[in-house]
């Protein structure tokens, strides 16, 4: 790594530091610990990014005064690949802004706020920043290892915790996040052959087709979240594409990593016709469990879905003779 820089100093026993400083090439990662040395835990997006700064020298940044730019050629923290990065940084007497900080990273941008509070014991990150137009597969790939999903997207994060150890950080997390991925799909899960298996199942009437590749798409993905004390509410989640409408709501716990999560799948187009009377009726799927085993029941949600729409045609049926007894009653009074 070559870093050129020129800092100017005042007053060395509380010093304030201004400077310019330019990077080529550097991997942060390789100065970081391990993330399974800090946590027991399963590395997370939420280990990885916050656990090199639980061990950050509080009280050193307490006692400097800064104010610079910093510009990196080409950056790697968190696995995370980035280029063009330029971030204005400013720190007085513990409390510490980086603001703007602008890169490109995975065909798309960043930019964004980010704020620490040293003065206390525990300190406190604050988080506003926006991803755009990122393509999804290698910025997961990258971040978590694996590429369970596709796609081109943006992302809206405001967000502030505070803790000395990650579990304060997850147990005091909050604000909002909200997400739109379009022209993608979701690996390893494909709902439309799921729903087919156990639609074949209960009315032995529907061939199922074993051939599908197992992946959801979806011409639009997009969601808007709540977070509170760790506690993650799916306030919005909508999917759309040629044969599924997907709408649904719930809970994702950060600190017990459980779930709780209902989708509304409304078969259209081709899937549709195939399941005939389900057409146009939206089928419940339910999703518990936690982050690394989540359990998804298909079943439940297509027998009750099955009888309700026995039910409503039946009481249409049963509308219709009561209202061609009522005319026949009319006749006959006629008469």
């Amino acid at each position: 790594t070559t870093l050129t820089a020129n800092i100017k100093v005042e007053n060395f026993k509380t010093p304030a530091i201004s400077f310019q400083i330019q990077i080529d090439d550097i991997d942060l990662d390789r100065y970081m610990p391990p993330v399974e040395k800090i946590t027991n835990t399963t590395a997370t997006p939420v280990t990885a990014a916050t656990a090199g700064a639980l061990e950050l020298p509080l009280e050193t940044l307490r006692e400097r005064t800064l104010d610079g730019n910093l510009k990196i050629e080409k950056l790697k923290v968190s696995g995370l690949k980035s280029e063009s990065i330029s971030a204005n940084i400013k720190a007085q007497d513990g409390l510490i802004n980086l603001s703007p900080i602008s890169a490109k990273l995975y065909e798309g941008s960043y930019i964004g706020n980010i704020s620490l509070d040293a003065r206390d014991n525990e300190p406190a990150f604050s988080f506003d920043e926006k991803l755009s137009q990122i393509q999804i597969e290698p910025f997961l790939k990258d971040l978590l290892g694996k590429d369970f999903a596709n796609g081109k997207g943006d992302i809206e994060i405001k967000l502030n915790t505070k803790g000395a150890t990650l579990d304060d950080l997850r147990k005091t997390l909050a604000g909002n996040l909200s997400f739109i991925f379009v022209d993608g799909g979701i690996k390893g899960l494909n709902i439309i052959q799921e729903i087919k298996d156990e639609y074949a199942k209960i009315t032995r009437k529907l061939v199922s087709d074993t051939k599908k590749l197992n992946t959801t798409v979806f011409y639009k993905l997009e969601g808007v979240t709540k977070i509170k004390n760790g506690f993650v509410s799916i306030q919005t989640l909508v999917a759309d594409s040629a044969q599924l409408g997907i709408s649904g709501k719930g809970s994702a716990d950060l600190v017990t990593e459980k779930l709780d999560l209902t989708l509304n799948v409304t078969p259209q187009g081709k899937f549709g016709e195939e399941l005939g009377k389900l057409k146009g009726h939206a089928v419940p799927i339910l999703i518990k469990g936690t982050f690394t085993e989540p359990s998804i029941d298909y079943t439940n949600g297509i027998r009750k879905l099955l009888g309700r729409v026995a039910k409503e045609k039946l009481d249409q049926e049963k509308a219709k003779l009561e209202s061609k007894l009522e005319d026949k009653k009319a006749d006959a009074r006629q008469k």
